[in-house]
């Protein structure tokens, strides 16, 4: 059977997005018990949500930042001292500084992002994981009809950038990861993974780039780089045969013939 990484129910400050993630903590005692939890129920990660979402009707508009650097500086400690790495809901610049200052080990969303903070980022082994699919699927059927022109000229506007932002962390030499959000409005699983796959290769990526986002560097961002996320002398095998050869077309990934699962 496949392996799942699971990080349980998020931490979030109380009073602040992400509700159905998880309850919230109002102090340092609340912190410690929930991360406490959290890991002797056995997570792999532990999930915070630093900031709020993004908006689709004014641009470069993000949910405040709720956890301060003193806050998730505390966080990260508590989960060393469990040996569980920390992934940081970060959705706008504000969020994402927060999150590498504290010392997290990846950050995922991470919009308006600049040169300066991917360089920090990279400096500091700290992972990106930029879910272009769940904005670009907004402004794609089904959803397209949703939503107003304007919004869809802004929300086109806003994936656009992020896959700018792509070339740039490559560029930077900050570790790329892979992530969908899978489940969120107009995501599919498993087809959400192609379609954000074809747009790291939109963002300037070659394939074998965008493929290495999504095996090996995954692997690395979870901590698996051993096990897992690339073909090695004896290591156990994890592998999907394709019919076809997706580094030079990437629809072959929707042609599965074979799941290898040691």
């Amino acid at each position: 059977a496949p392996g799942v990484i699971a990080t349980g129910q998020a931490l979030r400050k109380a009073e602040s997005y992400g509700s159905f993630l998880g309850g919230g903590f109002s102090s340092k005692k609340e912190i410690n018990e929930q991360i406490d939890r959290s890991c002797s129920e056995g997570v792999d990660q532990l999930k915070v949500l630093v900031s709020g979402i993004v908006s689709f009707k004014e641009y470069g508009k993000v949910g405040k930042v709720k956890i301060d650097r003193e806050e998730l500086t505390h966080i990260v400690s508590r989960a060393r001292q469990w040996g569980i790495k920390v992934m940081a809901h970060a959705s706008s610049e504000e969020a994402v500084k927060t999150a590498v200052h504290a010392g997290v080990d990846s950050v995922e969303h991470g919009y308006f992002l600049s040169r300066e903070s991917l360089y920090e980022m990279a400096e500091r082994g700290v992972a990106w994981v930029p879910t272009v699919i769940p904005v670009a699927a907004q402004v794609r059927e089904p959803r397209r009809w949703l939503w107003s022109s304007r919004e869809i000229e802004l929300i086109t506007r806003i994936y656009r950038e992020q896959q700018e932002k792509i070339q740039m962390a490559h560029e930077c030499g900050v570790l790329l990861g892979m992530g969908t959000d899978s489940g969120a409005a107009g995501v599919k699983h498993g087809k959400g993974l192609l379609e954000e796959i074809k747009l790291y290769v939109g963002a300037g990526l070659f394939q074998r780039q965008a493929l290495i986002s999504a095996t090996s560097n995954n692997a690395a961002v979870l901590g698996l780089e051993t096990f897992a996320g690339s073909l090695e002398i004896n290591r156990a095998p994890c592998l999907v045969a394709v019919r076809g050869d997706p580094l030079s077309n990437l629809e072959a990934l929707q042609q599965v013939e074979w799941v290898f699962v040691s």
